[in-house]
This record gives C-alpha cells, sequence and structure tokens, in this order.
C-alpha cells in the first residue's frame, strides 16, 4: 500500500505537470497587443470608422481558446485590406495608364466624351466604384450609366470616343465573362450600324485573380468588339486562403 500510494503520488504530479505544460503552451499562443497593433496599423478606415484592438478582440473570442484564436489570427495577418485612399490611388493610375488624356472645352473642367458603366446593379459595389473612377478621372458623375443606358447615352452624346467599364474584382473570370458578353452583343450589333462613330472600349478590375484573368483574355479574343483590359491588383493561388499554395495556411493539411 505503501508503494502504490507513492506511485500514485507520483502518476497524479506527472498529470499535473502535462497539464501544466498545456496551459503553459496554450497561454503561449495567446496574440499579444503589439501583433493586433502590426496588423491593424495597415488598414484603414472601415465604414468611416477606425479598426481598434477591441474590434480584433471580440472577433478573436469567438473562436474560443488562445491556439484557435492564434489560428485565426493568420487570416487578419494575411488579409488584403483595400482602403479608400488605396483604390483611388490605384485607380488614378490606371486612367494615366489607359491614356485617354482630356479633351476639355471652353467652360467645362471635366471631361465628358467618355462613358462609365458598371457590372452590378445601382447601389451595389460596382456603381460606388465606378463614381470613384469619375472623380479621380476628372469626367463628370453624369456621364455614368447602368448596362441598359449605354446606347441611349451614346445616341445622346455625340462627342463619346471611350467607354469604361469598372469592376470591383475578377475571381473565376465568369461572372464577369457573361457581363463582356452582354456588352459585346449589345454594342457589337449597334456599332456595325454607326461605323463613324470610333468608340474605344476599356474594362477595368481593381483586384483580379491570375487564372479568372488569363480566361479573360483568352475569351474576349473571339468577341466582335476589341476590349481593352487592365487591373489594378493580381493575385495568384498563393493569395487563396484554402489552396495547396496558400501562404496563409502554408503546412496545415
Amino acid at each position: 500500500l505503501r508503494y502504490g500510494g507513492v506511485n500514485e503520488l507520483l502518476s497524479t504530479f506527472t498529470i499535473l505537470d502535462a497539464e501544466m505544460r498545456k496551459i503553459e503552451e496554450e497561454e503561449q499562443q495567446r496574440i499579444t497587443s503589439s501583433e493586433v497593433n502590426d496588423v491593424i496599423s495597415r488598414w484603414g478606415h472601415y465604414r468611416g470608422k477606425k479598426i481598434t484592438q477591441d474590434d480584433v478582440r471580440l472577433w478573436l473570442e469567438q473562436f474560443g481558446k488562445p491556439s484557435k484564436q492564434r489560428l485565426m489570427f493568420r487570416l487578419l495577418q494575411k488579409l488584403h485590406y483595400y482602403s479608400n485612399s488605396f483604390i483611388r490611388e490605384k485607380l488614378k493610375e490606371l486612367s494615366v495608364e489607359i491614356g485617354l488624356g482630356k479633351v476639355m472645352q471652353h467652360g467645362k473642367r471635366k471631361s465628358d466624351d467618355i462613358l462609365i458603366s458598371y457590372y452590378d446593379h445601382i447601389g451595389k459595389s460596382g456603381a460606388k466604384f465606378a463614381n470613384l473612377y469619375a472623380d479621380v478621372a476628372d469626367i463628370y458623375v453624369g456621364n455614368i450609366c447602368t448596362k441598359d443606358s449605354i446606347v441611349e447615352n451614346i445616341e445622346d452624346k455625340k462627342n463619346i470616343r471611350a467607354i469604361v467599364f469598372v469592376d470591383d474584382f475578377v475571381g473565376t473570370g465568369e461572372s464577369v465573362l457573361g457581363y463582356l458578353s452582354e456588352i459585346d452583343e449589345l454594342l457589337g450589333n449597334y456599332l456595325k450600324t454607326k461605323p463613324e462613330r470610333e468608340i474605344k472600349i476599356i474594362f477595368l478590375s481593381v483586384v483580379a485573380y491570375k487564372d479568372g484573368w488569363a480566361r479573360l483574355q483568352k475569351a474576349k479574343d473571339k468577341m466582335s468588339l476589341e476590349i481593352e483590359t487592365h487591373y489594378c491588383e493580381l493575385l495568384d493561388e498563393a493569395d487563396r486562403v484554402f489552396s495547396s499554395h496558400s501562404k496563409t495556411y502554408a503546412n496545415e493539411d
């Protein structure tokens, strides 16, 4: 009994020791304030509000213990955050790259010979980016129109020399291809009846995945319209969270 009691006591200490090591290991996974600051310092405002440490902590708490929070924190560390100022800067660069220039008329401060359209309904993200592009490219907001009113706008404004289609994101490319196919049919048929109208067609995306963009390039070559394409930032498979090449969970099964 005496030896059994000692063995039992040693066994208890071993269990306690293992439990303490687990607690210590778990504590080492706890995310520090400096790590959170590191992440949010790269972000701008979200919906007019600056993201704080408390916001991040509150979001992480839903995942429970520190090790689980650490796993999800890696998502935040690898997150591509596109602030309004970043998007404006990139769209400004694109407007210069596209090289449409300005044909200024007396008494006008902005261009009125370029139409801007978008893939989306009014009030959605496409309309927002179309407005941003109009602002940075010095184009009148009255020249922003939906797909259904493009032909009407071309008819009304005889000076239109280019149409810029703005989108926020190209993923697989499937939805954008469907949209551009509709544009190709709509404008292709119309411009065939108006050979005197030389109108440049441009599509630009704020962000695009490499595979989706390659698919877009291949498909547009088969369209009747000559469509010029541009992007602000190109991502690849390593930027996907759940992919065999992921930079976020590179060593995870």
